[in-house]
């Protein structure tokens, strides 16, 4: 009878954890075919061996989506530590893989609104406004993609 419970329990939490796992899948695919759209607007996007590029009169970009949660806070340590804050939790992500080689990089992070800062050295610490480019590349949150295109920065 406890042993059917447990597993009744457990498969209704399993299920609903698949559940909410597919959701959040579906969401960050329509918000990257959104702003893939968006970008198509202003330039071409090549899409290929998954990775996605955006050639502008400027140049091209490699474009990366990162998920950081709403109320999480990024902070930029270096070029390839960044660190999200999160309801008292740091958790450190390295970005090495991705911003390895020489072209340009534009990284939407999605659905933030915190601003984003970045730390200049050990003792300076500075908010990125999406038209700044440092260590090659743009951070932008999603909501401000659409006014940096029409500003031209890219």
């Amino acid at each position: 009878m406890y042993l059917e419970i447990i597993l009744i329990s457990m498969a209704i939490i399993l299920s609903l954890y698949v559940f909410l796992q597919a959701k959040n899948k579906q969401k960050k695919a329509r918000v990257q075919q959104e702003a893939v759209a968006l970008l198509k607007s202003f330039g071409s996007v090549i899409e290929e061996a998954g990775r996605t590029l955006f050639e502008t009169k400027r140049g091209i970009y490699k474009v990366l989506f990162y998920h950081i949660p709403l109320n999480a806070e990024l902070t930029i340590n270096s070029k390839i530590k960044w660190e999200i804050r999160l309801m008292g939790r740091s958790t450190l992500v390295d970005m090495s893989r991705f911003l390895s080689g020489p072209e340009a990089k534009l990284v939407i992070v999605f659905p933030i609104t915190q601003p984003i800062k970045r730390y200049i050295n050990e003792n300076e610490m500075t908010f990125v406004k999406a038209e700044d480019r440092f260590h090659n590349m743009h951070v932008v949150r999603l909501f401000e993609l659409r006014s940096m295109l029409e500003e031209h920065v890219l």
